[in-house]
């Protein structure tokens, strides 16, 4: 009875097999996670999860929605919406599709896979500023550009 290149004590007979079985079981499940643990998630994933993230709370934020509101559309926490968008934790398929429909956007959207949006990250009061801005009409756009521009060059 050679087990790799240990031998349980035949005298012992079972209880020393089991010993040295569950030892041996242990010890491969730790060696298991060490491996995991060492490789982590690779840059790309956290950027993409991040990218992901910001383009799911933009998407909420153009609905007026409150990271609870959101949450309790699904049962779910505020903080879990928030892991969401920080890209901390993932989103199945299904929960995707559910996201997008509250959303009224795409999977296609959310993804970045929609090549009609940038998936620049901005900050949320620079995108709420774009909204208020795209509904001025379009001949006082450059009167509030210069407007803005003066009081930066004052600010500054």
């Amino acid at each position: 009875m050679i087990y790799g290149n240990r031998a349980p004590v035949e005298k012992a007979g079972a209880i020393a097999w089991r010993r040295f079985r569950d030892t041996n079981r242990r010890t491969r499940i730790v060696a298991k996670k060490k491996r995991a643990a060492k490789l982590g998630p690779t840059k790309v994933n956290a950027d993409t999860e991040r990218e992901f993230g910001t383009r799911l709370r933009l998407a909420r934020l153009a609905k007026d929605m409150s990271q609870e509101q959101l949450a309790q559309m699904f049962g779910l926490s505020f903080q879990q919406i928030q892991k969401y968008e920080k890209g901390t934790n993932r989103m199945s398929g299904s929960r995707l599709i559910q996201f997008s429909k509250a959303l009224d956007t795409s999977p296609h959207q959310l993804l970045g896979w929609d090549k009609t949006e940038s998936a620049a990250i901005i900050d949320a009061d620079v995108y709420k500023m774009a909204q208020v801005f795209m509904q001025i009409p379009a001949l006082l756009r450059p009167l509030v550009l210069r407007l803005l521009n003066g009081i930066v060059e004052l600010v500054a």
